[in-house]
């Protein structure tokens, strides 16, 4: 159901409401009405009896004036306690298309934030994936101009490029850790409004972790060895 449908409702439901209120309001004013006629006309026969117009008439007449009042009063409470059962209902309902807006609401902001993060996912991979490109670039460069030069080479003059092939393996690894941690903070900044909606399934660092697995191949990846 769509907002402006909810919000259609909710003000129909408000109309229901104000218009039992005023139906309500009228039946009370004619009861009121009515209740004075008939207290008028008891003590008129009130009256009557009262100068010892003592007939059976009079003391009829009396009586049902009398039962005709509570009768009325009777009707009346029950037509009350009708409405009021039809108000609360009309109530309930206003309360539920509200939170269903409020739901809505969230459900847009969520999803968006969602939208957010694929996209960083997909920068992200594009990143990793052409450094990785780089990398590997660079294992075979090395594994070749080794290759090249191993025989021209003797044990005592190829120090220098072990030496280079281990500082190179240590400067693949730092760089790969420093953009891990740069990846996971960038991550934690695009996501952490995320997790402040009220969902008791939002586990951030299991959205974390999920979001980066697809780089735990670089973890599994074997160095070179030279």
């Amino acid at each position: 159901m769509k907002k402006k449908e909810i919000y259609d409702r909710m003000m129909e439901a408000g109309f229901a409401v104000e218009d039992l209120m005023n139906e309500i309001v009228a039946e009370n004013k004619e009861l009121i009405k009515r209740v004075k006629e008939l207290q008028q006309k008891l003590t008129d026969v009130k009256k009557k009896r009262e100068k010892g117009d003592e007939d059976e008439e009079a003391q009829r007449e009396q009586l049902l004036l009398e039962e005709e009042q509570r009768e009325l009063v009777k009707d009346q409470m029950i037509y009350r306690r009708k409405m009021e059962k039809e108000i609360q209902k009309l109530r309930e309902q206003n309360e539920h298309l509200t939170a269903e807006v409020d739901q809505l609401s969230l459900g847009k902001k969520y999803k968006d934030h969602l939208e957010n993060m694929r996209t960083v996912e997909q920068i992200l991979q594009h990143e990793l994936e052409k450094i990785q490109r780089i990398l590997c670039s660079k294992d075979d460069e090395i594994k070749k101009d080794k290759k090249d030069k191993e025989h021209q080479d003797g044990k005592t003059g190829s120090w220098w490029r072990r030496g280079a092939a281990g500082l190179w393996k240590g400067l693949k690894i730092s760089g790969l850790t420093i953009l891990g941690v740069s990846m996971t903070l960038g991550v934690i900044a695009w996501m952490a409004p995320v997790c402040n909606h009220p969902d008791p399934d939002c586990n951030f660092w299991n959205m974390a972790f999920d979001l980066l697995d697809p780089y735990d191949k670089f973890k599994a990846k074997q160095p070179p060895v030279y």
